[in-house]
């Protein structure tokens, strides 16, 4: 079973960046944190394809509210 002997990796680089404005007319006091500003995030990632494009997704990013975190994505095929 020749086929069957070697298990397809393949490893890509990835950079991600988002960027919005988030505009609140009613100014509710539980949203002032993120309200009527600038907001971005960017990060550096892995993608691992894997047996039938099963890809899984390492990323780490940072926002410019000084989080930083460590994000985890399967996506498969069903």
């Amino acid at each position: 079973m020749e086929e069957f002997s070697i298990i397809p990796f393949q490893f890509y680089l990835s950079a991600n960046f988002d960027h919005g404005y988030v505009k609140d007319r009613n100014y509710l006091p539980e949203n002032l944190a993120l309200t009527n500003r600038y907001l971005y995030g960017y990060g550096l990632g892995i993608d691992m394809v894997g047996l039938y494009d099963s890809v899984f997704r390492f990323e780490y990013s940072f926002n410019n509210s000084g989080g930083a975190n460590f994000f985890f994505n399967l996506r498969a095929p069903f």
